[in-house]
């Protein structure tokens, strides 16, 4: 498969996770529903992650470990008052998530930079943070890390720090 990402990742990476481009446009597709952050969005990206688990035939690598992360993530987020009873085990499956794609690919600095936000800022941990976002940053932040680190150094209270960060993603996009 001949792709070139776009999204700061690289097609041996994205061939490595996608048996043809319609595999990768599911992903692209279940990307963007996610990112709206709306209930639609979050009802169509969970289908698509559905259908992306089932053609992969791989429930064991980095990529799928992270979205499921995200959209476990994007159910509190979106959903709190329904799901407060599953709050708390979901934040273990988040972490469980986040650490088993580190584990399975510690080079991929959205990783980190995704753990940091969705385990960091939402524990309110700004140490364990802040120390995920370090590490992805000397990974090299790609474009979505910019905008992560942004949300972290923003809820540890480096507002500077942040609007420098959103400056550079912005400049990027």
């Amino acid at each position: 498969m001949s792709v070139e990402a776009g999204l700061g990742v690289d097609k041996n990476f994205v061939s490595k996770y996608f048996k043809s481009l319609d595999d990768y446009t599911i992903f692209l597709n279940w990307r963007r529903e996610l990112k709206k952050g709306t209930v639609k969005g979050y009802n169509q990206s969970k289908k698509m992650l559905e259908t992306i688990r089932e053609k992969s035939g791989d429930d064991e690598h980095g990529l799928l470990f992270n979205m499921q992360a995200w959209q476990l993530w994007q159910k509190h987020f979106l959903l709190g008052d329904k799901h407060k009873a599953t709050f708390k085990e979901d934040m273990q499956k988040i972490s469980e998530y986040v650490n088993k794609a580190i584990e399975s690919s510690p080079e991929r600095s959205f990783y980190h930079s995704g753990k940091a936000f969705l385990l960091g800022v939402m524990r309110r941990d700004c140490e364990a943070a802040l120390r995920d976002i370090s590490k992805a940053e000397s990974l090299g932040f790609q474009t979505d890390d910019l905008q992560l680190a942004a949300f972290v150094f923003n809820g540890c209270g480096n507002v500077e720090k942040a609007i420098s960060l959103n400056y550079q993603f912005l400049d990027l996009n």
